[in-house]
């Protein structure tokens, strides 16, 4: 038939060059140490850390026994609390059943320094050892990112990363501080852009009004525990 072309595949694969070099495409990369994979899950991620984190548990459980509490509390904050924090609010917003590993692990880790039973409810434990849960680590991040924000402790890169609902002068009164941009996909619902203005509006008023660093990470801290019981 006259006119008639060729169509590649649909599924066939773009090729892309740099200086004559053609790019490779992987489903994983890791970049100052987080592991993105190609559709943003942070499974592999997660998977990475967890044991890293199972190893720190294998280290606190052989000296349980020997340990008193607040030292077994320590090996916590060197061997498993820096991975749970490290760039937390890139990854933390996976989902619950990516997450959960990790969620179990650091309730294994916290029976382990109050020497609770395997099945004791861990949210006394929590409350009792000042030690907040990934996923409330992950909230207390993100409050703490939107306030360097709001008091230009940012590089300039991201100083139009949000956008205020109301005037600067009143927006740690307002029940809506930030426009919440509009999205179509879960990626983009669990960016930071729109997580961190959601996070920051849901802490009381006297929490968004804190003056210093330090007060707002001890007073998100205070919150979330309030949660727990």
């Amino acid at each position: 038939m006259f006119g008639h072309k060729t169509v590649p595949p649909c599924d066939s694969e773009l090729e892309l060059l740099i200086d004559g070099d053609k790019l490779v495409r992987a489903e994983q990369a890791k970049f100052l140490g987080v592991i993105i994979d190609s559709k943003l899950t942070w499974s592999s991620h997660v998977q990475y850390i967890s044991l890293k984190i199972m190893k720190g548990i294998g280290i606190m459980c052989k000296l349980r026994n020997i340990l008193p509490s607040r030292v077994l509390l320590s090996l916590y904050y060197t061997l498993i609390y820096p991975y749970l924090t490290y760039c937390v609010i890139v990854w933390g917003c996976a989902n619950a059943t990516t997450l959960r590993k990790l969620i179990i692990l650091q309730k294994r880790a916290i029976r382990i320094i109050t020497s609770s039973p395997y099945r004791a409810a861990s949210n006394p434990l929590f409350i009792r050892l000042r030690l907040l849960k990934v996923h409330d680590i992950y909230k207390q991040q993100l409050a703490m990112f939107v306030f360097k924000f709001i008091h230009f402790l940012l590089p300039d890169s991201f100083c139009t990363y949000f956008t205020f609902n109301s005037s600067p002068a009143y927006y740690t009164r307002a029940n809506n501080c930030f426009i919440v941009l509009h999205f179509r996909t879960v990626i983009r619902e669990h960016s930071i852009s729109v997580s961190g203005p959601r996070v920051w509006d849901s802490l009381p008023s006297v929490i968004r009004s804190c003056a210093s660093f330090n007060t707002l990470k001890l007073a998100v801290a205070s919150h979330l525990f309030s949660l727990y019981t």
